[in-house]
């Protein structure tokens, strides 16, 4: 089954999401599932997908709930100035039936030497042969493919991946989700177990500290969650005034806000040992805040200098928090500013 080709840098980078949705294309009705048969169902929990994300050695974690942050018109709106219908309309074409817009759940996980994404589709909406066969064509070889679970099927499939001396994993869990790992195996395995209710005993990511203090601060709902794990080292250290240098953990929310159109709530929290000298870390987050928003190209071209409700900051014990409101779409047509000439050619080279 060897496939010794080039595969372009944009088909590796949309490949962990476009082969959970490579048959939405032409499947507006799904085919049903068998009757049941065989050995009795082993219950899964796939909700949230973070839950499947261990905890040793991550590096940074990403979850976004796009079907759900795009129910906001205004969000929906702003999203359009930044990547237009028809954009996505190429995207799909390219890319298997593939819409970002439709996914229930996206987590990305970095790892050192290894990335593991996870997608969860809207129920029953994904063929998993159909999502074998993209991860096919999508690797250069495949050395295996087992069932680990026979009801719900629960297979895996591994080989070599597009570029020389990568290495890929695939599962598919039923009809609901998808994950790949690409580079050292091993996340993939554990968030297996974690679906099956196999590590009771060893708690995930955004269960351990000191993520776990950081989703605490952070709350639960937002459309998108950023986490990132000390110790930050290198240029990392010198980050938000030198704070990261004494800090465990940082966290970034973005949520809609009900009753507006498009407006985004950001919070963002550091945790750390600042116990010792509060108000001095107070006084530097808010100085660190201040240049980041306010005194920079980026900041002002995404209106980050004009929030719709002002900047907040707070301390608690091991924890700076910040809070601010802002206008979806002004930063949407600041994006477009910045990125939409590199999304033409990216689109042009496409065709």
């Amino acid at each position: 089954m060897s496939r010794a080709r080039a595969v372009p840098r944009r088909a590796f980078l949309g490949a962990p999401v476009a082969l959970a949705f490579a048959d939405l294309a032409g499947c507006a009705t799904p085919p049903a599932p068998a009757a049941p048969s065989g050995p009795p169902p082993v219950p899964l929990t796939l909700t949230p997908l973070a839950g499947l994300v261990k905890a040793p050695g991550l590096t940074w974690m990403v979850e976004v709930a796009p079907r759900r942050a795009l129910l906001d018109a205004g969000l929906l709106a702003a999203l359009a100035t930044v990547v237009p219908e028809a954009r996505f309309q190429s995207f799909a074409k390219g890319h298997g039936g593939l819409d970002p817009r439709s996914l229930e759940e996206l987590v990305v996980a970095r790892y050192e030497g290894v990335t593991l994404t996870l997608a969860r589709v809207p129920p029953g909406t994904m063929d998993p042969v159909k999502v074998h066969q993209g991860f096919e064509r999508y690797a250069r070889s495949i050395e295996a493919r087992a069932i680990d679970v026979p009801n719900p099927s629960v297979v895996r499939m591994f080989g070599d991946g597009p570029r020389e001396g990568e290495r890929v994993q695939l599962v598919t869990f039923g009809r609901e989700a998808v994950a790949l790992e690409v580079g050292k195996f091993g996340p993939l395995r554990v968030a297996e177990l974690y679906a099956q209710g196999k590590l009771r005993r060893a708690k995930p990511a955004l269960e351990s500290e000191p993520l776990a203090k950081v989703a605490s601060l952070l709350g639960q709902g937002a459309e998108l969650r950023f986490f990132a794990a000390g110790p930050f080292v290198g240029e990392w250290e010198r980050a938000l005034g030198g704070l990261l240098r004494a800090s465990t953990g940082v966290g970034l929310s973005l949520s809609t806000v009900p009753g507006t159109e498009g407006h985004l709530r950001a919070v963002g929290v550091v945790v750390g040992d600042f116990d010792k000298a509060p108000e001095d870390a107070a006084r530097t987050f808010g100085a660190a805040l201040d240049v980041l928003f306010a005194k920079n190209a980026l900041g002002r071209m995404l209106g980050l200098d004009a929030p719709v409700e002002s900047v907040r900051t707070s301390t608690s014990p091991g924890a700076l928090r910040v809070g601010a409101v802002f206008d979806g779409a002004r930063i949407a047509r600041g994006l477009h500013t910045a990125l939409d000439a590199e999304i033409s050619e990216i689109m042009n080279e496409s065709r």
